[in-house]
């Protein structure tokens, strides 16, 4: 199924909203959407956390936005959300496992994970969420620019939550380097899921949002998933994703797809609709304190822990947009081919608007809006809105990243059933 076709204008400017002591994580942003989403989310008063893999174009990149005399704060940190030292046992690299297939032979299906996956070498995330996490403690409530003093060993503060994780940073195009996993679906799916969890118990419960920069290439996603419960891999074993096209595109498309998929689930578990069903759920029971074990049982909801956060959890399409993305898809002797096409595609600028407002618009507080596109919600594809798809992603995610499926607060719901094979393609040579 493909999606209306795309244009170079945008909707117009989101409003202004009031960020003034909100405290904001953006993931790559030293250029492109991610700065802008910086600028947009500073000019209206709060503390970005820029976190990018290269700390040097980090620093200049906030210098500048430091000297435009913006109300809000920024501080840089490191994170690297790519993976370069890890493969599945037999992955196809092109190094030591099975042979590769000849020309004219089928295409391998490669697991990218198993009942028992070995962890991806995110490291980096790890430390950054655990950093941010101290960091967050530390800080006193609504601190801006004291955040970064408080990174720094500044002193014990009363703590405060992250209002807003915005998961931008991605690749498109890029090789397979030798001995390492699908690099589309590691850098642009699987790093940000982990950070998303590890930041969890951070966010603010009610009013913090998650916004994941996704595309409508993902109407060109399939993703198969295979294995798990009933599979012969044991009760409980995780599925496995196929990497199942060795086609940049399609490579790209899955991984998009994947960030809506995952948007999906996060808000199930965690999303306003969840928590009033959590709410009513305990309201009831509590109702119901007097007539006995079984209806309170009836009337708690399905979540082990806590209730749910009630976050704003939005999966976002900037557009069709020039940014340093497409370096990896024309050789540097041949850059010059972009300039015609610049007249058709959006500035970085045009294309953080919807990134910026699904960050802070008052219009969607209280709203489940899976995908969003020029300012305003857009259905997304079929495939994305898979329950099921959904649900056993996250399981195979978890298991990739070494994490517990289910963590205190976290919703245990629907879709608990595992298909012996899952499929769901979006277009041709996804499968």
């Amino acid at each position: 199924m493909a999606p209306p076709a795309a244009a170079g204008a945008t909707s117009a400017a989101p409003p202004e909203e009031d960020m003034a002591g909100r405290y904001c994580i953006v993931t790559g942003c030293n250029g492109g959407i991610g700065y802008q989403v910086a600028r947009g989310l500073m000019a209206r008063g709060a503390h970005v956390v820029m976190a990018c893999r290269n700390r040097g174009a980090c620093e200049a990149a906030a210098e500048g936005l430091r000297a435009e005399g913006l109300r809000g704060t920024c501080a840089c940190r490191s994170l690297d959300l790519t993976v370069t030292m890890w493969c599945m046992p037999g992955c196809w690299t092109g190094g030591p496992g099975p042979a590769r297939p000849r020309p004219g032979r089928a295409r391998s299906r490669d697991p990218l994970s198993s009942a028992s996956p070995i962890p991806q070498d995110l490291d980096s995330v790890r430390a950054f969420a655990a950093q941010q996490r101290a960091e967050l403690a530390r800080a006193e409530p609504g601190a801006g620019a004291g955040a970064d003093a408080a990174g720094a060993g500044g002193g014990a503060g009363r703590g405060r939550a992250l209002d807003v994780l915005v998961n931008n940073a991605g690749v498109m195009g890029v090789p397979r380097p030798p001995g390492s996993p699908e690099p589309h679906l590691a850098a642009n799916h699987t790093g940000p899921y982990l950070l998303t969890r590890l930041l969890l118990p951070a966010l603010a419960p009610g009013s913090g949002r998650v916004v994941t920069v996704a595309s409508r290439a993902h109407f060109w996603g399939g993703l198969r998933l295979r294995g798990g419960a009933g599979a012969g891999a044991g009760a409980g074993a995780a599925p496995e994703v196929e990497d199942d096209t060795h086609n940049w595109f399609f490579q790209y498309a899955r991984s998009k797809l994947c960030n809506v998929l995952f948007t999906a689930e996060l808000q199930r578990r965690h999303g306003h609709a969840a928590a009033a069903r959590a709410a009513a759920g305990t309201a009831a029971g509590e109702a119901a304190g007097g007539s006995g074990p079984g209806l309170r049982e009836a009337a708690a909801p399905p979540a082990k822990g806590a209730s749910p956060l009630g976050l704003g959890c939005y999966a976002v399409s900037p557009g069709f947009v020039d940014t340093g993305i497409f370096r990896h898809l024309l050789p540097s002797w041949a850059q010059w081919l972009r300039a015609p096409l610049r007249p058709l595609v959006r500035s970085p600028e045009q294309g953080a608007r919807v990134v910026v407002w699904a960050a802070c618009s008052s219009s969607l507080q209280g709203r489940d809006a899976l995908f969003l596109h020029d300012c305003r919600e857009m259905q997304a594809s079929p495939a994305a809105r898979d329950p099921r798809l959904a649900a056993e992603l996250w399981r195979a995610s978890a298991a990739l990243t070494g994490l517990p499926e289910e963590e205190e607060g976290e919703g245990e719901g629907a879709a608990r059933g595992v298909r012996t094979e899952s499929t769901s393609g979006g277009g041709k040579g996804t499968r």
